[in-house]
């Protein structure tokens, strides 16, 4: 008999603990990264004019050796590239802990010590017991009524996945309207909740060879707005949304892919510039980080910061404008190429890698 009843009492408590806990969820975070690559372009509409006898040997007979370009920002791995869904199962989700049934533990408490002491036969001990049955009847009694007047409902509350939608490309001066390009940049189509929604490709204008040193300025993006006719220049741009609500950052960095070529042929020594970045949104206070002075690494082994967003920063749709106006913008973003390597008639192309981290670097 006294067995029995330790088995029981053994229940009566694992019953009460039960009440107090329940399964909690673990939900891992995704690393999220977005990679697009954009065109740049240098066409040559002629032939270089014969070389002026100046002393120095032409490209044709002597190569010289290329000085490597200084760099802005720092060496960074590719991490990869990929679409994150998050998907949080109902099953998973957390639930409001409930504390009002502590008196019922008491009573668990009572039955399972009742049940231990009736198995043995000492009257003095049931009257002990049921003395102690008395006063916890009597003190947990009010204690009870005073709970339930004080807790009367409770709420849970959850925050679900953002949505994975795409953000289409905003105008630059009016940042709460879409825009549509009337060239041939077009939006990445990414989806988010952290996306890059844009990037240019650059294509600069047809030029005449030279034996100087010639810097060429990138020209300006033609957008057409849906409220309104006709096409408009403004400042090439990049456009990252975050819509986490986690605020715990984000980097873009920026890598070429190799140097202009044309079939064989290399400009060797060129350099690519991208310069006076400018942060506006229309929806958010706390911009993130904009790099002015970018100069790219030809070879691909470096990459380059174009915009970090620290933790607490970068929330939003945000739109980075090489120059702040259009006039700004007709000289932030330039290819310089060295007067002594031959220009051969013809489109020289390279193309640019851009990394979106999920977090600053």
């Amino acid at each position: 008999m006294l067995k029995k009843h330790s088995l029981l009492m053994a229940l009566a408590f694992l019953s009460c603990w039960g009440v107090l806990f329940s399964s909690s969820s673990i939900v891992s975070a995704n690393e999220i990264t977005s990679t697009y690559t954009s065109d740049v372009g240098l066409t040559f509409s002629e032939g270089m004019p014969p070389p002026r006898d100046t002393g120095k040997l032409s490209s044709h007979d002597q190569k010289e050796e290329t000085k490597q370009p200084s760099l802005s920002g720092s060496s960074k791995k590719t991490i990869g590239s990929g679409e994150v869904i998050s998907r949080l199962p109902w099953k998973s989700l957390p639930m409001t802990g409930d504390t009002s049934s502590f008196p019922w533990i008491g009573w668990g408490l009572l039955i399972g010590g009742s049940m231990f002491f009736l198995g043995r036969r000492q009257w003095k001990a049931k009257g002990f017991l049921f003395l102690c049955g008395l006063l916890m009847v009597g003190f947990s009694w009010p204690s009870c009524s005073v709970e339930a007047a004080s807790t009367s409902s409770k709420a849970d509350l959850f925050y679900l996945p953002p949505d994975q939608v795409v953000t289409g490309p905003k105008h630059p001066y009016h940042p709460n309207q879409n825009v549509d390009f009337g060239d041939a940049n077009r939006p990445t189509n990414r989806k988010g909740p952290l996306s890059l929604d844009f990037v240019p490709n650059i294509q600069f204008h047809a030029q005449k060879g030279s034996w100087e040193e010639e810097r060429y300025y990138a020209p300006l993006i033609q957008v057409q707005r849906s409220d309104e006719k006709g096409l408009e220049q403004v400042p090439n741009f990049v456009q990252v949304t975050d819509d986490r609500g986690s605020l715990s950052g984000w980097t873009l960095v920026l890598r070429q892919n190799g140097q202009f070529r044309n079939g064989a042929h290399e400009l060797e020594g060129t350099e690519i510039k991208l310069s006076k970045l400018h942060m506006v949104s229309g929806e958010s206070k706390r911009p993130p980080i904009a790099f002015q002075e970018i100069t790219l690494d030809p070879d691909g082994k470096e990459s380059s910061l174009v915009i970090q967003a620290k933790k607490g920063t970068g929330a939003g749709t945000w739109l980075g404008l090489f120059g702040k106006d259009n006039q700004e913008a007709q000289t932030a973003i330039s290819v310089t190429v060295p007067g002594e390597v031959t220009k051969e008639q013809g489109k020289y192309q390279t193309s640019l890698t851009w990394e979106l981290h999920d977090s600053p670097i």
